[in-house]
């Protein structure tokens, strides 16, 4: 999404490439708010909480009246941008695994808990791994809440013109969401293989293959460095013209 797309523009614009930000995925209220409200209403009682996603940060911070109330909750994470989500809000984040994908946090957070943990998960209404019900079958209470949707940007996009004018010579994606958003949001999806694609990471890169893309290139790390490190591994200058 666009407003995270600063750091990598800056990393792109550094070494000469003309970056188009076009963003591919908007941010909704969930269908039905009763589940999260009632989350939130017995937030103080939590032992963790997991985010995976800084935009459940944000929904949840939006509600929370005290940070009084988050004084006893520990607080897992998936990623960079969403541990830099947590602590911008001034609350320290207890684990995050050194792989950014919810298999990784699965792995890391279930040793750590126990039968008297009550764990608060507020996620994406779609999800790739079903974290609940991983932690459930270890007889762990978890209690998830859809905090928020997403889906395509109201509004007609020109990414399409731009990729069959050969104006895109690569796509960076940092999530399977934003891939299938982005096949939605054009009218030919096949144009998406006009351009080259890097991936942040392995879980977007397994996704961008579900959706049948080729992926040129993927981070080794899971932020605008990485990203820029292997597209330029996958033999691109960056330049005018470039991503």
């Amino acid at each position: 999404m666009a407003a995270e797309s600063g750091d990598l523009v800056d990393a792109l614009e550094a070494r000469g490439a003309r970056v188009l930000v076009r963003p591919t995925m908007a941010v909704f209220p969930p269908r039905d708010v009763a589940s999260f409200h009632l989350a939130m209403a017995r937030i103080s009682t939590y032992t963790w909480m997991v985010f995976t996603s800084a935009h459940a940060v944000s929904q949840v911070m939006e509600h929370v009246r005290d940070l009084r109330d988050l004084a006893d909750v520990q607080i897992a994470v998936v990623g960079p941008q969403t541990a830099r989500a947590v602590e911008a809000r001034g609350l320290r984040v207890a684990l995050r695994p050194e792989r950014s994908d919810a298999e990784a946090l699965l792995a890391a957070l279930a040793p750590r808990l126990g039968p008297s943990d009550r764990v608060f998960y507020p996620r994406a209404e779609s999800v790739t791994l079903d974290l609940a019900a991983a932690l459930g079958a270890s007889g762990i209470v978890v209690d998830e809440a859809i905090a928020y949707r997403v889906g395509p940007p109201e509004g007609a996009s020109d990414v399409g013109d731009l990729l069959a004018a050969g104006e895109i010579d690569w796509i960076t994606a940092y999530s399977g969401s934003a891939l299938r958003h982005l096949l939605e949001m054009l009218p030919d999806p096949t144009a998406i293989r006009r351009a080259r694609l890097a991936s942040i990471g392995p879980a977007t890169s397994r996704a961008a293959r579900d959706l049948g893309l080729v992926v040129h290139a993927e981070a080794a790390a899971p932020d605008a460095e990485g990203m820029v490190r292997a597209i330029v591994a996958a033999g691109n200058s960056i330049g005018p013209g470039g991503p």
